[in-house]
């Protein structure tokens, strides 16, 4: 009876220890990716060419250089946070 119990254990055992296929995630294609990922990119362009723009206009390529510095990595964050990314 011993050597029973001792065997449904280790059955037990390995039966949890196997792995599972239904707990994979499934990775998109690039494909997939590629186009959730076109429209945030295009707003993002949008809103940073607007910026830039302006700058040029008010202040010449120093301030377009400050748009890149200070506005671009605000506006990513928006789209990223917008997107739910």
């Amino acid at each position: 009876m011993k050597h029973y119990l001792i065997a449904a254990a280790f059955c037990l055992a390995s039966a949890a220890c196997a792995p599972q296929g239904s707990d994979e995630i499934a990775m998109p294609d690039d494909a997939t990716v590629a186009a959730r990922s076109m429209p945030i990119a295009e707003e993002f362009q949008a809103q940073l060419k607007e910026q830039l723009v302006a700058a040029l206009g008010q202040g010449g390529p120093e301030a377009a250089v400050g748009v890149c510095i200070e506005a671009a990595p605000a506006i990513a964050a928006g789209r990223f946070e917008a997107s739910g990314a």
